[in-house]
């Protein structure tokens, strides 16, 4: 009975809720289509990948944290052959090629790479017992992470392989790295931006320019976004109700079961819903902070700071795309998107929260 106190089940309760509400909302935007025949029924489809998730989540919150970031080297070697596998031999949906094929299932590998890129980081700062040297710290904490975001971005997948800075950059300052040191980074980055500008694709730059300006290309790289506005915009205050989304039913919106599903949201459950699916999120991440207070050592307060600024990065850029405050990416909504490499990899994540949150109340217990 005691491991069972530990659990934070507001936590579980919360990722639950986001976890059925997104089926609810991906079987209606999916049932005039409701059968691939590569894919078979999405909603079914996600529900398994849920109750497996399910299952992963509960296993894991039951691992002490200490044991993962010992086997983090072999996950994150692990990871890079994924990804090596998935550039040599992955398939390649809509001219992208991110999903390697292990029989019927279909493995993102980028997805698995945001738990096993934080996991390696915590296992080097705490080898370095607090005393992270501005070049030689700074310089294999990048390494670290631009190994798997260069086969990343390869992909190319370059919205996944920018989540990575923000989680790095929080990690690095719990670290003591100071705020000016990371300043003059991001000062890099932005002075860089010219020539990663002319290493971009087409397609990368086409987005970027119809973010700043959506109607210069309203069928073409602004229309995702143009209709994704509509239908959050014209569901009102409690939505047109299941089903009865025109943008989604009429499938003027894109996508509608991936990355643009908080448009479903938008336009069938209306501002009501949206409301709602906002506090889920920020209760998760409030959740994610307070873990990291209790957490009982620098370890813990690492991988629970990454986990957590990871899930609250991917909400705010897939939220703000479909609203068109921020470029598209194709990043998934966490919990809610249709995609089992997506959902697994969140599931696994709030796992390690747990697992933090159970060994650090045992501690203090």
């Amino acid at each position: 009975m005691r491991l069972q106190r530990d659990l934070d089940y507001l936590l579980i309760a919360g990722t639950l809720i986001l976890v059925l509400f997104g089926i609810i909302m991906i079987y209606s935007s999916t049932h005039n289509f409701a059968y691939n025949p590569d894919f078979g029924t999405y909603y079914l489809r996600q529900f398994m990948w849920a109750i497996f998730g399910l299952i992963l989540m509960f296993v894991i919150a039951n691992i002490d944290y200490q044991i993962l970031i010992e086997v983090s080297h072999i996950f994150y070697i692990l990871t890079l052959v994924l990804l090596i596998a998935t550039f040599l031999f992955g398939g390649r949906i809509a001219g992208a090629q991110r999903w390697f094929r292990l029989g019927p299932i279909s493995i993102q590998s980028s997805e698995i790479a945001k738990i096993s890129i934080i996991l390696m980081l915590v296992r080097f700062f705490t080898d370095q017992k607090g005393k992270i040297g501005i070049v030689s710290g700074l310089f294999f904490a990048f390494i670290i992470v631009m190994i798997p975001m260069a086969l990343i971005i390869k992909q190319p997948d370059l919205g996944t392989a920018l989540l990575f800075i923000p989680t790095v950059f929080c990690m690095l300052y719990i670290v003591g790295v100071r705020l000016k040191y990371l300043g003059y980074i991001l000062g890099g980055f932005a002075f860089s931006f010219p020539f990663i500008w002319l290493l971009l694709k087409e397609y990368q730059k086409l987005r970027l320019l119809t973010f700043l300006n959506p109607g210069m290309d309203p069928r073409g790289a602004g229309y995702n976004v143009i209709q994704s506005q509509i239908a959050i915009g014209s569901g009102g205050f409690f939505g047109k109700g299941l089903m009865h989304g025109t943008q989604v039913q009429l499938n003027f919106v894109p996508e509608h079961h991936t990355d643009f599903i908080f448009a479903v949201i938008g336009e069938e459950v209306g501002f009501f819903g949206v409301l709602i699916i906002l506090l889920l999120y920020l209760f998760i991440i409030f959740q994610g902070i307070k873990i990291v207070t209790l957490a009982r050592d620098m370890t813990g307060v690492l991988i629970a700071i990454g986990i957590t600024t990871l899930i609250a990065i991917q909400t705010i850029i897939n939220i703000g795309m479909t609203m068109g405050i921020l470029p598209v990416t194709g990043i998934p909504l966490p919990f809610m998107s249709y995609g089992g490499s997506s959902l697994l990899t969140n599931m696994c994540a709030i796992g390690i929260l747990l697992s933090v949150h159970r060994c650090s109340t045992k501690f203090l217990g």
